[in-house]
């Protein structure tokens, strides 16, 4: 719902902030104070165009604010989730308008910049303005059939008719896929299978690389590996002065001091240890040294292997793994094209098959609509009765077209206000008085199913009055269990029904004229009540009057 709004610099409103609760909000007051510019800005951020024209006189830029409750709100917080303006927890944003002299303009939700189309397209799970604006969600796409569908409790018959259509169109996915030329197909065919042949007979292994390059290191070394370990074995065991020489010199000293002194004896057992390492660690360097063997033959097979593997991870993959993958994958390519033949066959027979059941089940689901659109049309007939508009002809055009995922039918609601006019879409109705009358039957019927949360009503009571406007109070109460309710009027009969009564009255200041707002009182209500009653002069009968109908009201 819309919890506050803000405007600036737009048409006769300098600046103006209003916050706006559950239930009936009305908003009253004298003519030309700005009633409908509110609405208007509302308009504004439900992504209506506009020109530079509404921008106040004296101003570069106008601004509408606009703090909307999202609590309940489940399809657009995913919506816009999906889409990455949101994340899912949001409880509630801003979405704001500028309007620029020059006629620039931008759109933003929580700061971000949107499109115009993205605003509006949020702004239809939002708000339905009903009157002389153009924001009527109602009206737009296929939200007369889902709302049909809902009223007529058709959404299970439907959701099969989707899931079959769903089903339909994958199949016949498939059978175009499968029908490509021969001639294509089997070219397809030889370059898979050169594919894979090219492949296996690489015999390629996972750790093949890693084994490769550790023998192309040793191999491409084997001269130092030669020199190093000679050079090694010389200095510990063969060499004049060599270590080994000189550890027998150590341990024969040793050996004489432990004659005297015996101190050293375990000095000289750990000596003999150390010995025996160093003449192992000779031994095992003389035997690495014998192994070393230097094959120009194996080293080119190795470089021919690295290359070949090389090659094949320029066409297919990036590492051994990702080449066996894509031979995997191609394989199951391959399969495929080959059994074509027969797959063609089998899905020639189900895609048939599922193209039956969905216009039997579309079929069905047109027929449950024109059921459903009978009861609508009895329905709201009767509402438009009770809203002074008893001669008025309401129907349900559903015309059979292409079967879509939402079945075969195009609905539309249609409208002949007045006897011997012909029927015609509710926005072709040029009263903007019989359009908010019109919708608020129809609100009233499908209360229970529209999922905007915010209704706002402006010129309902425009050639209506006494009786019928106490039935349209009444009605826009009934609605803000499941809606909130925004009524501009100036009939008492219908502000006496209000949760929150605003007031919007101007002043002149500095030689301009401004929209001021007010939330009134028990006793504010009441004096304006009376005021629409009985002129701006009060007298103790209007006031009396008044008393007694708000009490009414709210009976």
């Amino acid at each position: 719902m819309l919890r506050e709004l803000s405007i600036k610099n737009f048409a006769l409103i300098e600046e103006l902030h209003i916050s706006l609760d559950k239930g009936l909000n009305i908003l009253t007051g004298e003519t030309g104070a700005g009633k409908s510019i509110i609405i208007g800005a509302i308009g504004l951020i439900l992504g209506e165009r506009a020109s530079s024209e509404v921008i106040r006189k004296g101003s570069d830029l106008c601004e509408v604010r606009g703090l909307f409750d999202i609590k309940e709100k489940v399809r657009l917080k995913k919506m816009l989730a999906e889409k990455g303006l949101l994340s899912s927890g949001e409880e509630e944003f801003i979405l704001k308008r500028e309007l620029s002299r020059q006629g620039r303009g931008r759109c933003f939700l929580d700061g971000q910049i949107i499109t115009l189309g993205m605003l509006e397209e949020i702004g239809n799970y939002l708000v339905d303005v009903h009157g002389q604006h153009e924001h009527q969600a109602l009206l737009k796409g296929g939200v007369a059939r889902d709302l049909l569908d809902e009223f007529g409790m058709l959404m299970k018959i439907r959701k099969k008719t989707e899931q079959t259509y769903h089903k339909f169109r994958e199949k016949s996915r498939e059978l175009e896929e499968l029908r490509a030329s021969e001639k294509e197909r089997e070219q397809q065919i030889d370059l898979y299978q050169f594919q894979i042949e090219e492949i296996n007979q690489a015999n390629l292994s996972t750790e093949e690389e890693e084994v490769l390059e550790k023998e192309y290191k040793i191999l491409s070394n084997a001269e130092k590996l030669d020199q190093l370990s000679q050079e090694l074995y010389h200095h510990l065991y063969e060499g004049a002065g060599s270590i080994t020489e000189k550890m027998a010199l150590v341990e024969k000293g040793l050996e004489r001091i432990i004659a005297i002194d015996h101190t050293l004896k375990d000095e000289l057992k750990e000596l003999g240890e150390i010995k025996y390492r160093i003449d192992e660690t000779a031994i095992a360097i003389r035997d690495y040294r014998k192994k070393i063997e230097f094959t120009p033959q194996r080293l080119e097979e190795i470089l021919e292997r690295k290359e070949l593997i090389s090659k094949l991870k320029r066409k297919y993959g990036n590492t051994i793994k990702e080449i066996l993958n894509y031979r995997k994958e191609t394989q199951a390519k391959l399969d495929k094209l080959v059994n074509s033949a027969r797959s063609m066959e089998e899905i020639t027979v189900e895609a048939e098959r599922l193209q039956e059941e969905l216009v039997r089940e579309a079929s069905k689901l047109s027929g449950e609509r024109k059921i459903a659109g009978a009861k609508l049309k009895k329905k709201v007939e009767q509402e438009l009765k009770e809203l002074g508009m008893g001669k008025a002809i309401f129907d349900v055009e559903i015309t059979q077209g292409e079967i879509k995922s939402s079945g075969m039918d195009e609905i539309k609601f249609l409208v002949a206000p007045n006897v011997g006019e012909d029927l015609k879409s509710i926005n072709q109705i040029a009263s903007g008085g019989e359009i908010s009358r019109i919708m608020l039957a129809l609100k009233t019927i499908l209360a229970e199913v529209d999922e905007i949360p915010t209704l706002i009503f402006d010129e309902i009571d425009v050639a209506i009055g006494g009786r019928i406007a106490q039935v349209v109070g009444r009605k826009m109460r009934a609605l803000f269990p499941h809606h909130q309710v925004i009524c501009v009027t100036h009939l008492p009969q219908i502000a006496v029904f209000a949760s929150n009564h605003y007031h919007v009255g101007k002043m002149i200041s500095g030689g301009r004229t401004k929209t001021m707002v007010s939330l009134l009182d028990k006793k504010g209500k009441e004096s304006e009540i009376a005021r629409m009653l009985g002129g701006e002069r009060l007298t103790d009968i209007t006031l009396k009057h008044a008393r007694e109908m708000i009490r009414e009201g709210r009976s």
